[in-house]
């Protein structure tokens, strides 16, 4: 969800040019790589006494550090800009084409052999698990997309803050300290 809300973002940078949308952006990478983070982790402490093993080179596995890679180079790419506005275009056009790996994610289990199972919550035949495990499920589900949105509201408002900051800053130096 977090990467589709970086893609989304991304196409307001590209195709409107909206002032937030990079900074929506920007403020979510960082979050989508903990939460990706996490996930591996806890998967790989979840799969030692399931598989035996922490680390299994399987189809999900695989795409989800894929993931986790491709949030760490675009939270370096952010890095890597003097110009914020020039970076939101650029880095925009790399959040477009890693959005190519979000499906390969989700379909992974279905293509290829693989240690995890296929879909169990959304399916055309209904939930295929108990309501005793699907409803803490979705109930977590719904606590961490609103904690995404509670901490990527407030990403938001401190990179904003940041901008206006150099901007100030600059502007300082360019008049020679009298603002």
């Amino acid at each position: 969800m977090v990467y589709g809300v970086m893609a989304i973002a991304a196409l307001g940078t590209l195709v409107w040019r909206h002032p937030l949308a990079d900074v929506a952006a920007k403020a979510a990478a960082p979050l989508g790589a903990t939460f990706t983070a996490l996930a591996l982790y806890s998967g790989a402490l979840w799969g030692r006494p399931t598989w035996g093993t922490f680390w299994e080179w399987d189809g999900r596995m695989t795409s989800t550090l894929v993931l986790l890679l491709i949030y760490l180079g675009v939270i370096a790419l952010w890095r890597a800009f003097d110009d914020q506005l020039k970076a939101g275009r650029i880095i925009a056009i790399v959040t477009l084409v890693g959005a190519l790996n979000i499906p390969i994610i989700k379909f992974s289990v279905d293509w290829w052999q693989t240690l995890h199972q296929p879909a169990s919550v959304l399916t055309a035949s209904g939930p295929k698990m108990p309501g005793s495990i699907l409803t803490p499920l979705i109930l977590m589900m719904a606590a961490f997309t609103l904690l995404f949105f509670l901490l990527h509201i407030v990403s938001m408002r401190t990179e904003i803050l940041r901008r206006r900051a150099t901007s100030l800053q600059r502007q300082a130096a360019m008049t020679g300290g009298n603002p």
